[in-house]
């Protein structure tokens, strides 16, 4: 039994550790890992970053732009809205927005924990 976080090391020959938690006191959880699992979700995770990425800069140029520049913080917030809800990866950018400009940066600590976690589930 371990606790803290999980490293692949502490995982046996069939990817299964078992671990207390102060959260469920008196049961014992089965953390099981599945490396198609975790390549699957990281492959897909780094896609829709990008496509994220590239939409979100769409939105950047296009309020720098010299011509119909996009002003304003609700039109821009907007656009902003529509690409992280289609997405769903909000969570893992910064986002500022003014009056007349939109930067975003990604979170990346943000992403190295949840890539942590990929391919994992308790039983």
């Amino acid at each position: 039994q371990e606790k803290g976080p999980f490293q692949p090391s502490l995982f046996d020959e069939r990817n299964l550790l078992e671990v207390t938690s102060e959260a469920f006191p008196g049961e014992r959880l089965i953390v099981c890992r599945n490396p198609l699992l975790a390549e699957q979700r990281s492959r897909k995770r780094e896609e829709l970053l990008q496509a994220t990425e590239a939409e979100l800069l769409k939105i950047t140029e296009a309020t720098t732009r010299a011509r119909n520049r996009l002003k304003g913080t609700e039109a821009i917030a907007l656009r902003v809205g529509r690409v992280i809800d289609h997405y769903r990866m909000g969570k893992h950018f910064e986002l500022s927005i003014t009056d007349s400009s939109f930067t975003c940066m990604r979170k990346a600590e943000q992403i190295r924990q949840e890539a942590a976690l990929d391919g994992l589930y308790v039983v």
